[in-house]
């Protein structure tokens, strides 16, 4: 499990991304959010239903998965209801390396 330090270190490089990816302007139409799960943190995108503007729906855009014995963070992205290894970098403990790869997406893996 994450401890309260990296908590708000995931917090606070998280909503620096969301702020710098996401326009003030459009903000009631898309939303960069995450949630911390144990050990893993997923960050996604919420969108107004094209169908019913009220209900939000939610987008996978990547998984960062802490292991407390290595002292590193994984990056994963998801595929066909299925998480995967993102193998064009190597695990990192700096949680911000992985955010970064995250944002600038090389591979198109990510934000599409």
């Amino acid at each position: 499990m994450l401890n309260d330090a990296q908590k708000q270190e995931v917090a606070d490089i998280l909503l620096d991304l969301a702020e710098a990816r996401v326009p003030i302007m459009a903000r009631d139409q898309v939303a960069l959010q995450f949630r911390i799960e144990r050990h893993d943190v997923l960050l996604f995108e919420k969108r107004p239903l094209f169908s019913n503007r009220e209900q939000w729906i939610e987008s996978r855009v990547a998984k960062f998965r802490w292991n407390s014995r290595a002292g590193t963070w994984s990056l994963l992205w998801h595929r066909n209801g299925k998480w995967h290894y993102y193998n064009e970098c190597q695990p990192s403990a700096r949680f911000i390396d992985l955010v970064r790869e995250v944002d600038r997406d090389p591979t198109g893996i990510f934000w599409g």
